[in-house]
């Protein structure tokens, strides 16, 4: 679910740098292979489908824009409780953004990559689990996996489960999985402008 984020970067093992980079090749990659993983993932959520996926509505829009920024919140506390500062990983997505490769860049990381997201980890990975375990064991496996699949450590990791767990249970409250992806996406977003503010 993560290849179509290979197109936000540089190409190394293609000689490319920030002053040397063919962006035609990147939007390419991030087409196709969104087309690729978006199949997949779209066959097996079929397959398994227990929630609707639709367009949210409003009162479903004001649940997620809530619950995401009261998670926002406890990650940013945890952040500064916990860290020094923003982790490699960030710095390099805004040094990304800030880049040749802007663009492709924030579609794949707050678009493309939330979409594929919950279709994986709410869609398929937690339904999976909801039939063998209770909701509450699923929810936390599901955003275990959901928090270590993003590579980070300490407060961060603890505020990506967070946020997962949040995402989970707008799933849940609307069963609909649309409600999880718009606020994925608003939470990346947000996220994004923050640490660019930081930065």
């Amino acid at each position: 679910m993560q290849l179509p984020t290979l197109a936000a970067g540089y190409w190394d093992w293609w000689g490319e740098n920030d002053q040397n980079v063919n962006s035609f090749w990147h939007w390419l990659a991030l087409v196709v292979l969104t087309i690729v993983t978006f199949k997949v993932l779209w066959s097996v959520y079929q397959k398994n489908m227990t929630v609707v996926i639709q367009w949210p509505s409003i009162k479903g829009m004001l649940l997620a824009v809530s619950g995401i920024m009261l998670s926002i919140l406890v990650m940013m506390l945890l952040a500064y409780l916990l860290t020094s500062g923003p982790e490699t990983e960030s710095r390099e997505l805004i040094t990304l953004i800030k880049g040749r490769l802007g663009l492709v860049t924030l579609i794949c990381t707050n678009v493309v990559s939330p979409i594929m997201e919950e279709f994986f980890f709410r869609g398929i990975v937690q339904n999976f689990f909801s039939q063998w375990f209770n909701i509450g064991l699923a929810v936390t496996v599901t955003n275990l996996l959901f928090a270590f699949s993003h590579g980070y450590s300490g407060a961060n990791l603890i505020g990506v489960f967070v946020i997962g767990c949040t995402l989970s249970w707008l799933t849940i409250k609307t069963n609909n999985l649309g409600t999880a992806i718009f606020g994925h996406v608003l939470n990346n977003w947000l996220i994004t402008v923050i640490n660019i503010c930081l930065a």
